[in-house]
């Protein structure tokens, strides 16, 4: 599977916003292939065992904590 690209996420006042590209200074990078993003969405890979094996890179992981049940993960 190719990969799906790079995409800037801002959450701010209880609103997501998501656009195409990487803008601005972020406060946490998320990295990994479009196969490894598609299975956790879809709850077929854990995302701390992706973590832990290498397959979910996470820059600042305690600020990804805050978001985490916006986008599913927990």
């Amino acid at each position: 599977m190719a990969d799906a690209g790079q995409f800037t996420i801002k959450v701010a006042d209880g609103k997501m916003d998501v656009s195409e590209g990487l803008t601005g200074e972020p406060v946490c990078k998320v990295a990994a292939s479009a196969e490894s993003f598609s299975k956790i969405l879809s709850g077929e890979l854990n995302p701390m065992m992706a973590m832990m094996t290498g397959k979910l890179k996470i820059s600042n992981p305690g600020e990804m904590l805050k978001y985490a049940k916006i986008f599913g993960l927990m």
